[in-house]
């Protein structure tokens, strides 16, 4: 038994690994698993303003939108359409058919074949995974 070990290099561990305690891992490869209990995102909180706007990374997956402020637009410029990865958006009852976010890809880079996509009802959600260097919605949901 150890209970302090450090792995360097290549290494091959048989048998069952236990992990107690926070773990990080890098660039890691998991053939099918089992989860026993809930999995867990981080949400990017985004409070949209009129005339604002921000460029989120891969890092921010799951976004959580509320707009402050008067009728307007809100602008969120995607990044680069990496292939696999996946993106949500979801809005709360704050935004509505005045005060609009608008989702912008990258230059050259499309949504679903469109150089933006609109949400501007209360309850919206979209999911997009890049592919080819676009992005595709694969899922949404309008109120």
């Amino acid at each position: 038994n150890t209970t302090t070990s450090d792995v360097t290099g290549n290494q091959t561990i048989g048998g069952t690994l236990g992990v107690t305690g926070n773990s990080t891992l890098a660039a890691t490869s998991v053939q099918s698993f089992t989860t026993t209990k809930q999995v867990s995102v981080t949400i990017n909180s985004i409070t949209a303003n009129p005339g604002g706007s921000e460029t989120l990374s891969l890092d921010d997956h799951f976004n959580f939108i509320s707009y402050s402020g008067s009728n307007g637009d809100y602008t969120i410029t995607l990044p680069n359409a990496d292939s696999g990865a996946v993106m949500r958006f979801k809005t709360d009852d704050s935004v509505a058919a005045n005060k609009t976010i608008t989702l912008q890809p990258q230059s050259g880079q499309r949504i679903d074949g469109e150089a933006t996509y609109s949400m501007n009802r209360s309850f919206d959600g979209i999911s997009v995974v890049g592919h080819n260097d676009q992005w595709y919605i694969i899922q949404k949901k309008e109120k």
